[in-house]
C-alpha cells in the first residue's frame, strides 16, 4: 500500500511528538536523583530545545491543516498532535521548576516519612504519564478500562493530603518553614503536572473518538 506524502508527513509530525515525550518522561524520572549541578543545568538548558521543537510542531501542523485541508480522523491526528505538544512542553517547564526549587536541596531524605510520600506520588505520576505515551504510540486506547480522570483524581487527592501533613509537621519545627516552603511548592508543582496529564488523556481521547 502506498503512503502518500501527507500521511509521511503526519508520521513525521507524530514521530517528533515521541520524541520529545520520550525526553519529557526521562527527566521526570530523575528529578528526585541526587544529582549533579552538571545535570541539573542540562535539564533546565534542554528544556529550550525541547521548546524550540514544540514551536516547529505547531507551525507544522498549522501549515497541514491550512494547505491540505485534511478531514475526520487526520484532522482530529493533527489537531491533538499540537495539542499534545503544547501539554507536554508545559509539564517539561514544571520538571525545570522542580530542579530549581531542589537547588538548594541538599539532603532530601532528611524530609523523613514526607519525603518517601512524595516518592509514591513521583511514582504514580510517573506511571501515568508513560501510560498516555504509550497509548500514542501504539494507538492502544483503553478508556472504557482505564479511567484516567479517576486515576487523576487519585494522585491529586495524594497531593492535598501530603501538603496538609506537611504543613502539620513543619508547623511542629517552625525553624523549618523555609524547608516547608520548598516542599509545599514541589507537592503544588506534582499536582499541576497531573492536571496537565489529565488533559494529554483528553486530547488522546479526542484523537480516537472525535469528542472533548
Amino acid at each position: 500500500m502506498l503512503i502518500s506524502n501527507f500521511d509521511n508527513e503526519i508520521i513525521e509530525l507524530s514521530n517528533n511528538l515521541e520524541d520529545i515525550w520520550d525526553s519529557i518522561i526521562k527527566k521526570y524520572e530523575i528529578i528526585f536523583d541526587t544529582l549533579t549541578e552538571v545535570q541539573k543545568q542540562s535539564i533546565i538548558d534542554n528544556d529550550l530545545v525541547i521548546n524550540k521543537a514544540v514551536v516547529e510542531i505547531d507551525m507544522k501542523g498549522t501549515e497541514l491543516i491550512c494547505l491540505q485541508h485534511p478531514v475526520s480522523s487526520d484532522l482530529r491526528k493533527i489537531i491533538a498532535i499540537v495539542k499534545l505538544s503544547t501539554d507536554i512542553e508545559r509539564i517539561g517547564d514544571r520538571i525545570v521548576e522542580i530542579v530549581i526549587v531542589l537547588k538548594n536541596v541538599h539532603a532530601m531524605h532528611e524530609w523523613g516519612a514526607l519525603f518517601y510520600e512524595l516518592l509514591k506520588i513521583h511514582f504514580e505520576l510517573g506511571e501515568y504519564l508513560k501510560r498516555a505515551l504509550l497509548w500514542f504510540k501504539k494507538r492502544n486506547y483503553e478508556s472504557d478500562e482505564y479511567d484516567y480522570n479517576k486515576k487523576y483524581q487519585l494522585i491529586s487527592n495524594l497531593c492535598q493530603k501530603l501538603g496538609d501533613k506537611a504543613v502539620e509537621n513543619f508547623l511542629i519545627e517552625p525553624k523549618n518553614v523555609d524547608e516547608a516552603i520548598v516542599f509545599l511548592e514541589v507537592v503544588n508543582i506534582l499536582d499541576k503536572i497531573s492536571h496537565t496529564t489529565q488533559s494529554i488523556y483528553k486530547w488522546l481521547d479526542y484523537q480516537e473518538r472525535g469528542v472533548l
